[in-house]
């Protein structure tokens, strides 16, 4: 067996069952107890019964939840092992700093991508019953697309873990990019694009940067093809780039992916432990 895999099986366990991840599991369970109910009854009298309006609530909540979840997981790893005088104990084995980067980072990514799998199988439960089996095809998409996203924000979270010098730093850290990416980014293009007047592709270029938004793009045209849900900037992006948006979606969440944990490697390799 592997060095990375040895520390893979070790690692997992222990990820799986903290709090912290069984926290995030069992909150599927009143989101798909809602969205149930919502769907039998709120949604049925107003005539959107479906995959629509249930998934607008899912997107959210991965987006946004899990995104938090694996930034987090990833950013304390390392710089809590090297606080607690683990980590040096951990290296003056035989065991190189890029396997144990690296298996650190699979671990940390499987748990998470597991755990959100597990998490929406719970929350079929409850929806499956206001969804066809069409539907619940397209709901098996999100899984999917939430395992791309998650590989881009695990790696940007190791980045953080291994250049921060304690864990108030990583975590700080972790919430300050989570809240750029899910809140402050879109106001500051919004701004930009007031004061320069961007072009539309340009607006779609932006979009792109942003992993979050990336994601957001694949879980909405699963849905809608025209994405009239991201209103007239969305309309035009499908009809720029609709063949092609996850395509070039991907392209930029393995991009933030790949970029983040081989300069983590980078810097981890150089570091003082």
């Amino acid at each position: 067996m592997s060095k990375i895999s040895i520390i893979v099986k070790y690692d997992i366990a222990k990820i799986v069952s903290s709090r912290a991840v069984v926290g995030y599991v069992l909150s599927f369970v009143p989101l798909g107890l809602g969205l149930a109910y919502l769907g039998l009854l709120g949604f049925r009298e107003l005539g959107l019964t479906g995959i629509g309006p249930i998934s607008a609530s899912l997107i959210n909540f991965v987006l946004l939840i899990s995104g938090l979840v694996s930034l987090s997981l990833a950013a304390l790893s390392i710089v809590s092992e090297k606080e607690r005088g683990f980590l040096a104990r951990v290296l003056s084995q035989p065991v190189s700093r890029r396997e144990y980067l690296i298996g650190k980072y699979i671990s940390i990514l499987v748990a998470v991508v597991l755990s959100t799998a597990a998490g929406f199988g719970i929350a079929a439960l409850f929806i499956s019953t206001v969804l066809t089996p069409v539907e619940l095809i397209t709901y098996l998409k999100f899984v999917a697309i939430a395992t791309v996203y998650l590989f881009s924000t695990t790696s940007i979270g190791m980045l953080i873990s291994v250049a921060s010098r304690s864990r108030f730093d990583a975590i700080l850290s972790a919430i300050a990019i989570w809240f750029f990416f899910t809140t402050l980014y879109q106001m500051v293009i919004t701004y930009i694009d007031v004061v320069w007047r961007l072009s539309w592709t340009q607006l779609a270029a932006t979009a792109l940067a942003n992993p979050v938004e990336a994601a957001r793009l694949m879980y909405v045209q699963t849905l809608d093809p025209n994405l009239i849900y991201l209103g007239q900037g969305g309309v035009y992006f499908a009809a720029a780039y609709g063949p092609y948006i996850w395509l070039l979606s991907t392209i930029s969440l393995a991009a933030w992916g790949f970029a983040s944990i081989v300069l983590a490697i980078y810097i981890f390799s150089r570091a003082d432990i």
